[in-house]
């Protein structure tokens, strides 16, 4: 089932200023998130129920779900 995917600001702002391989691996992942918010590797995240924080090489993504949506709050690039 896919959900709605919210993009916080501050995360939209990181991924325009990405280089264009590293924005397209990004918006490839948060789609994948609509379909499986929970995917190997990803970990808790401070105790908020449903939050979660994904690690990769390049980046690192917190955000949320529920069984509706999937909201992205927080982008950090690995460079």
């Amino acid at each position: 089932m896919k959900r709605l995917l919210h993009v916080d600001l501050p995360v939209r702002d990181i991924l325009r200023q990405a280089a264009l391989g590293l924005r397209a691996a990004i918006a490839d992942t948060l789609l994948d998130l609509t379909e499986d918010p929970e995917p190997l590797g990803a970990t808790p995240y401070g105790g908020i129920p449903d939050a979660l924080e994904l690690r990769t090489d390049t980046f690192r993504l917190v955000y949320t779900h529920g069984p509706d949506h999937v909201s992205a709050w927080v982008l950090e690039i690995n460079t």
